[in-house]
């Protein structure tokens, strides 16, 4: 796996193929399978994923919002499902919250809705977490996660 990503800040990171500030973003996208939107709700990244930047995803990428809400321009993310540019995507945050009834993205084929998932106790999250290090042990050698 390879793992690219913004920061404000452009300066390499142990691990990750290529850093770029917010204006790089778009040329990251080609190459990606995914992306995760994990960003804060400021004045630069609002409506940062809008119809530029999903066009410049290749066709079926997978997109993740558990950042912000307002980083998303859910129109545009609403378009590129509709035309396959993001295949599928699962979505924790919202422009609106909690997220209107008569939101499209409820129901659309591709979208899991999904509620936020900070747990009530530790031991929630421990087979999360196990199966994630496990895959990351195997991806870090060089092999192939299980499906």
């Amino acid at each position: 796996m390879s793992v690219s990503g913004t920061k404000r800040t452009v300066e390499a990171l142990d691990r990750i193929a290529e850093v770029t500030d917010n204006e790089g973003l778009a040329g990251l996208l080609p190459a990606a399978d995914a992306i995760v939107n994990t960003l804060p709700g400021t004045a630069s990244t609002e409506k940062l994923f809008d119809r530029k930047i999903f066009s410049a995803k290749k066709p079926g990428t997978v997109f993740i919002n558990v950042g912000r809400g307002s980083v998303v321009d859910e129109d545009a993310l609403l378009e590129a499902l509709d035309s396959g540019q993001v295949s599928y995507a699962c979505l924790e945050v919202f422009a609106v919250e909690p997220l209107p009834v008569d939101s499209p993205l409820w129901d659309h084929p591709n979208v899991l809705v999904s509620p936020p998932s900070s747990a009530l106790r530790a031991a929630e999250n421990q087979p999360t977490t196990a199966r994630f290090c496990a895959n990351l042990r195997i991806s870090l050698a060089g092999a192939a996660p299980p499906p």
